[in-house]
């Protein structure tokens, strides 16, 4: 056991060094020292913390204390925060810290107008980590992943010139609005904490296959549910493990300075009261001192299909923030 430690110590130190070595460094730049000495203390932290990962000792997660001593749950939870903090996964986390200062204001206001737990933000991580354009293998698309017969149940409009799954505001509201259907459902049978539980096993895997297994296993918490399949049994674990990370960074070795790189978004609310080509939307944005392209425009607003020009309407804008 001490001679695996002292090889793991000894392989950090290699990987700092060589680190050190890969970079170009300017010695009279003292901006280039602070970011650099950032970069190694986060290389360190990845090293300790991913194998020594905290867990408070009470976890509130939708309003409900999570029971931390049902067997498996802590592990459950320890092993999503070892991914997460492991030195191959960190930048996740990163881009995921940049993300919440733009998205999480926008987020928890949806959120609380909609009467949702704050904590909803991290399933939309989960789910898509916070990528317009993510799809998964099950065609399901957006923020929140819905699969089409889903959005256009709660609402979204999908058609030839947009799709409203990739549309921040929209797409938020409806999961909203699904999670709470499901809650409905749930709460009939089972108190409020477990309905909440429920009902996020049910937005992963669907109501059937939960009730299923509620009758199959004879239980009446999500926990203790032994026949749902083993993505569903982890993802209620996954979002309390973004959730510790993300409320408390340091905790985790995450540091002020280090950066993922790549263009910052900023979001821009606008309404159209009639169809709008791309190019005068542009150009206001241009007005109000915005530097952008016509392709870097249309590319990150892939909820608007239509190449020509934007649909009447209200939606919300990503624009690169260059400043």
């Amino acid at each position: 056991m001490v001679e695996t430690r002292g090889i793991k110590y000894l392989f950090s130190i290699f990987i700092i060094l060589l680190f050190l070595f890969s970079l170009d460094i300017r010695l009279g730049n003292n901006r280039e020292h602070e970011k650099l000495f950032a970069q190694v203390r986060d290389i360190q932290s990845s090293l300790s913390v991913s194998e020594h990962p905290y867990i408070p000792d009470s976890v509130i997660f939708f309003e409900g204390r999570i029971p931390l001593h049902v067997y498996g749950v802590w592990d459950d939870i320890d092993e999503w925060i070892k991914f997460f903090t492991n030195a191959k996964n960190r930048w996740r986390v990163v881009s995921y810290i940049e993300a919440k200062k733009e998205y999480f204001p926008v987020l928890d206001s949806l959120f609380t107008d909609e009467d949702v737990s704050l904590d909803m933000k991290y399933v939309g991580i989960a789910e898509s980590e916070l990528n317009p354009n993510a799809v998964s293998s099950q065609h399901a698309v957006g923020w929140w992943q819905f699969i089409q017969s889903t959005a256009l149940r709660n609402g979204l409009r999908i058609n030839k010139d947009i799709d409203e799954r990739k549309e921040l505001c929209a797409a938020t509201k409806a999961a909203c609005n699904e999670i709470k259907t499901l809650f409905s459902e749930f709460r009939k049978t089972f108190s409020e904490e477990e309905s909440w539980w429920f009902s996020l096993a049910a937005y992963n895997a669907g109501s059937g296959r939960i009730w299923k297994s509620i009758k199959k296993d004879g239980e009446n918490s999500y926990f203790k549910l032994s026949s749902i399949p083993r993505e569903t049994e982890r993802y209620i674990p996954c979002i309390i493990a973004l959730k510790l990370i993300l409320e408390n960074p340091e905790r985790y070795g995450f540091f002020e300075g280090v950066t993922y790189g790549g263009p910052k978004m900023i979001l821009v609310e606008k309404k159209f009261s009639k169809f709008t080509p791309w190019k005068v939307f542009l150009s206001e944005l241009r007005k109000s001192g915005l530097d952008i392209s016509l392709k870097e425009l249309i590319r990150a607003n892939t909820h608007i299909k239509n190449k020509e020009g934007i649909p009447k309407g209200s939606f919300i804008f990503r624009i690169p923030d260059r400043q």
